[in-house]
């Protein structure tokens, strides 16, 4: 196939925005069905190396043609090659051969889930598409079902809320529930597909239960899926069943433990086991930050700019960290990302999407963080990862399904999303640091990449992101500021000064002494107007706290008097309007509640207005959202 010609047309439709025609239905492309049906069989290798077991046979490439496939073919069950050859067919041959024995995946959690995920997006699939579930003996359903139960099983041992395992199933992959999106969309997409294939949460949960180690390992044995045996011996019946600690002290829950899920990034809260809800929390690490070219310099767009600069979504590994300090790498945002989007299709295709303004939110970022990462593919990017430098675009994922996971998106996913949510397109042009992002001082850097004693060890970085010292950030243009957003990590107090500067030097704006902060719920501080603004410093002791994307509003005319009540310099509006009704509008003129408020951007991407008859605001922190999405509800 021509890379060259593919990379191309992905250039051309990552500057295209949605229109407001709703598509008849999906339409995979008719070169990517015919190429699904030539790829090899899919085939996991057994070893207690996770990277030889999905390489030894690329099944990371060939997993997502049959996942392909499987989409296609409950879309339309008559689908066809070019030739005549029906999908169906091979999609049958596909399935077969990896419930076959010897073939099937270890089943072994963790990051393995880039390469399992596409065998349970597929099963699900299959088990809700008559004409091909129907064409397999029972023999077959009987193997497709312990490899559903045993993928299930996988992701209950290392993602349950309980579980903070630090090996997988195989005791050989150290590995932690917090780290880099890459290792959690697989496995979480793997319960997700579970939750469709079984019939909801309480026949997983019930599934779960009825584990029984040695009948499950002989009724495997005797069907020769002796990959996931093999594996799961190094755990053992007695860890599988009661729990304990693995081979690297982390700590393992029984696997009948009923699933629910741990937002590992946000304040730890449980959530409830159904699929919008847990996807929603993978989504907003997924797409997380502003999009940007260039990460502290070294690490850059080639050949173009992201025509996606300045809005919300980029992908999390873009802007992160790992244990040798700055990562952002196209690889491992396509990593996390091609999981993302063989959950969505699947979520979509079984109606378990849904609606709202939670699922316009995430709409919005994937529609940004999708296209950019498109984009940059198309384009090269170089980038940074484990202390190395690093280079990809899309002849160096194309062995890794991503012409077939870009199909799913651009004829499945956008289109949906085009056709049934809302979603705003808007730049935040408020930060645009001249670098791209934070131009971070050697004190905030030692902090942030000291994992030995920063008291985030482990997690990744974010720009705007301090804990005990200063971080300084630049911007491209002198700005006016009455207001910024502030984020807090824990439910604790804190104390911290930010600071302004203008050609007359820096200017303290908000001083805070044992402010009793709310862990992912940011404060909106108000001040008097600086105007000339050239940078922001942030100081703060040993704990973490961060501006959120340093929001800042600013109107024109000014806030009247009693638009939000009163105005108290230094205090948090939520501290103000918590008593009594909402008192900001957006655009259209709805009422934003606090607990919405507070979560701007990340929830609640809009342009927001005073009350009071006041004027629309004048500038750019908040700035004027275009819809790139009409929605036209079914």
């Amino acid at each position: 196939m021509d890379i060259i010609k593919a990379s191309r047309r992905m250039a051309i439709g990552a500057v295209l925005l949605f229109s407001s025609q709703a598509a008849a239905g999906p339409a995979l492309s008719q070169e990517w069905i015919d190429t699904a049906v030539t790829e090899n069989l899919v085939r996991w290798f057994f070893t207690s190396t996770v990277n030889q077991e999905y390489t030894k046979y690329k099944v990371l490439h060939t997993g997502k043609a049959m996942n392909f496939m499987a989409l296609a073919v409950y879309e339309d069950p008559a689908v066809q090659t070019t030739d005549g050859t029906p999908v169906i067919n091979r999609l049958l041959e596909q399935i077969r051969f990896m419930v076959a024995g010897g073939n099937e995946p270890l089943c072994r959690g963790t990051i393995a889930g880039w390469a399992d995920n596409s065998a349970a997006q597929t099963l699900a699939l299959a088990r809700h598409t008559p004409v091909v579930w129907d064409a397999l003996t029972a023999d077959e359903k009987t193997r497709c079902d312990w490899l559903m139960k045993s993928l299930t099983v996988a992701g209950n041992y290392c993602q349950n809320f309980d579980a903070t395992v630090h090996r997988d199933l195989f005791q050989a992959y150290n590995w932690r529930k917090e780290w880099n999106p890459n290792h959690q969309e697989g496995y979480v997409g793997v319960m997700i597909a579970a939750w469709f294939y079984f019939g909801g949460t309480d026949a997983v949960n019930a599934m779960l239960a009825g584990f029984d180690y040695d009948q499950w390992t002989t009724a495997l044995d005797s069907m020769g899926l002796t990959n996931i045996t093999g594996c799961w011996a190094a755990t053992g019946k007695a860890r599988m069943e009661n729990g304990g600690l693995d081979d690297g002290s982390g700590t393992i829950v029984s696997v009948r433990t009923p699933f629910t899920y741990k937002n590992v990034w946000g304040a730890g809260e449980q959530v409830e086991y159904q699929p919008f809800p847990v996807f929603k929390v993978l989504a907003d690490r997924m797409y997380k930050h502003m999009c940007s070219d260039t990460v502290k310099g070294d690490s850059y767009t080639l050949n173009g700019n992201t025509p996606w600069a300045g809005r919300f979504g980029m992908g999390f590994e873009f802007i992160a960290g790992d244990a040798s300090g700055v990562r952002s790498d196209a690889r491992y945002v396509y990593d996390g990302w091609c999981n993302s989007i063989l959950t969505t299709a699947t979520m979509i295709a079984l109606n378990g999407f849904g609606s709202g303004d939670a699922h316009n939110d995430v709409a919005t970022r994937m529609v940004v963080g999708s296209e950019d990462l498109i984009y940059k593919l198309a384009a090269g990017y170089q980038g940074r990862s484990k202390g190395q430098e690093t280079y990809a675009d899309s002849s160096k994922v194309a062995g890794l399904g991503y012409f077939y996971v870009q199909d799913i998106w651009l004829n499945v996913i956008k289109p949906y999303f085009a056709a049934t949510t809302t979603a705003f397109d808007t730049t935040w042009t408020f930060i645009r640091p001249d670098s791209g992002f934070a131009d971070l001082n050697s004190d905030f850097v030692a902090r942030t990449y000291n994992f030995a004693t920063s008291p985030r060890s482990s997690q990744s970085w974010y720009p705007g992101e301090v804990g005990g010292g200063t971080m300084t950030v630049t911007f491209g243009q002198d700005t006016a500021i009455n207001a910024l957003l502030i984020d807090f990590i824990n439910d604790e107090t804190y104390d911290f000064t930010v600071s302004l500067q203008t050609g007359a030097g820096w200017v303290d704006v908000i001083h805070e002494s044992g402010f009793a902060a709310s862990a992912g719920r940011p404060a909106l501080f108000f001040f008097d107007e600086i105007e000339g603004v050239t940078a922001i410093r942030l100081t703060t002791t040993e704990k973490w706290l961060f501006v959120s994307e340093f929001l800042g509003i600013y109107y024109e005319p000014p806030l009247a008097v009693g638009a939000m009540g009163h105005r108290r310099p230094n205090r948090p509006v939520r501290s103000v309007v918590a008593a009594g009704s909402p008192r900001l509008y957006d655009a259209a003129g709805r009422a934003i509640p606090l607990n919405m408020l507070a979560r701007v951007p990340r929830q609640h991407a809009t342009t927001i207005l005073p009350s009071s008859g006041a004027t629309a605001a004048a500038g750019v922190y908040f700035s004027q959202s275009k819809k790139i999405m009409n929605p036209q509800k079914k």
